[in-house]
């Protein structure tokens, strides 16, 4: 009687396990932290590819401005990764915008055993880039992009 409770409690479990998808499996999805700590970028489904646009910052302002990017727009809520699609197994392509400068460049991202972002700059060739570590941001944000500590 246990072992028919027991399977069929795993068979009722089993949808909602499939449906909710490991961080692995999530790929890129979700919120991270950037190498410096200074920015938490938010990397979602936009139509058929991936976006990241900044979701937390530091460095308001005394009067609570955000920073900006170097157009002087508000770097909160500023898409600063697009096209990032799977470009082969475990590893996603795309573009970020440096939004001190505007300058773009192509990306390769992929996620280490430790569930950390790598990802890969360069313009060109990637054995002329650089590698960043992001980490998954598990912090709170308060509706403005400010990051909240402790």
């Amino acid at each position: 009687m246990i072992r028919i409770l027991t399977v069929l409690a795993a068979l009722v479990a089993l949808p909602a396990l499939i449906a909710s998808p490991t961080l692995a499996q999530q790929g890129p999805i979700g919120r991270w932290l950037t190498q410096d700590g200074r920015g938490v970028v938010a990397i979602e489904p936009c139509g058929a590819v991936l976006c990241g646009a900044v979701v937390g910052v530091t460095g308001f302002q005394p009067n609570g401005a955000p920073p900006v990017d170097y157009q002087g727009r508000s770097r909160c809520k500023l898409q600063i990764i697009g096209d990032l699609h799977v470009d082969e197994p475990g590893i996603w392509a795309g573009h970020i915008m440096n939004p001190d400068d505007g300058n773009v460049y192509t990306i390769h991202i992929s996620l280490d055993p430790q569930g950390r972002l790598l990802m890969r700059g360069f313009i060109g060739i990637p054995l002329l880039g650089r590698t960043t570590v992001w980490t998954r941001y598990q912090g709170r944000l308060t509706t403005d992009c400010h990051l909240e500590h402790g």
